[in-house]
């Protein structure tokens, strides 16, 4: 029980941390577009 609780766990965190790679990647490419338009 114990073990399922922790791989859960896991998983949450990774795709946490999936999540969080996602929002930088879009904020980045953002960050980049609007660099392009203020020219």
């Amino acid at each position: 029980m114990k073990f399922l609780k922790q791989s859960i766990l896991k998983k949450r965190v990774s795709l946490n941390e999936v999540a969080q790679q996602a929002i930088s990647k879009i904020s980045y490419l953002s960050n980049q577009k609007t660099k392009y338009l203020s020219f």
